[in-house]
């Protein structure tokens, strides 16, 4: 339930966005060229939480789903 409600949060800014940067002839390639990512991200990061579950239990998807923005921010202060 908060997945959703943050997805709905964000989703028309970050559409809006989209628009912004497109131009008029192109905006409906652009649109359906970022959903396309967005939907691809979805099906790849599901895929890795789905082998990450089964490999190594239960806590790694919700451990590492912590922890990669971290190490991310941490390497980028180096």
């Amino acid at each position: 339930m908060i997945y959703g409600l943050v997805y709905a949060m964000v989703e028309g800014s970050q559409s809006a966005f989209v628009t912004d940067l497109s131009s008029s002839k192109a905006l409906g390639t652009s649109l359906g060229a970022y959903y396309g990512a967005v939907g691809f991200a979805s099906i790849i990061s599901g895929a890795i939480a789905g082998v990450l579950w089964q490999s190594m239990g239960q806590k790694l998807p919700f451990l590492s789903e912590q922890c990669w923005p971290s190490w991310l921010l941490w390497r980028s202060s180096k």
